[in-house]
């Protein structure tokens, strides 16, 4: 596989003049010589000007610290009255504690019908495979987390 980058086409005789036009502009703004009366090449030593030149900061004074005191929770509290959103959040807890309160006394018994006809299948070899390879893996879980508390932060 050739892996040679393809030669570009050449260029125009227009295209040369304007190649040949940026790269005097260049030359003659890095040099500090006089300014000429060919408008294009004005033009040009004043794109070159204006790439040398540094960026202007696009942040206003004080970003971070700004930003930083937005992010900040006792800051951020702006005195908003959010008790109505606190009750309606407890009135629909209720309720869904209210509805399953109800789905159990309704269908309470088919689900422990269900509940002890699938415990022989709990049974199998392959249930016990399964709770073992669970226990395992909360057992290395809770070890990790205990050893990475225990160890002092670097």
């Amino acid at each position: 596989m050739n892996r040679e980058r393809p030669t570009p086409p050449p260029l125009t005789e227009a295209e040369e003049r304007e190649w040949l036009a940026q790269e005097r502009a260049w030359r003659e703004e890095r040099d500090g010589a006089a300014a000429s009366d060919d408008p294009a090449l004005a033009a040009y030593r004043e794109v070159t000007r204006a790439l040398r030149a540094p960026q202007a900061d696009g942040l206003p004074r004080g970003f971070a610290a700004t930003m930083a005191a937005r992010c900040d929770p006792a800051a951020a509290s702006t005195g908003v009255d959010t008790r109505f959103e606190q009750h309606v959040q407890r009135l629909l807890l209720i309720a869904l504690a209210v509805a399953a309160t109800a789905a159990c006394a309704v269908y309470g018994s088919q689900w422990l019908r269900a509940t002890i006809a699938a415990l022989p299948l709990l049974a199998s070899a392959t249930a016990l495979n399964w709770a073992t390879a669970l226990g395992a893996c909360l057992a290395l879980s809770w070890s990790l987390d205990v050893l990475r508390r225990r160890t002092p932060a670097r």
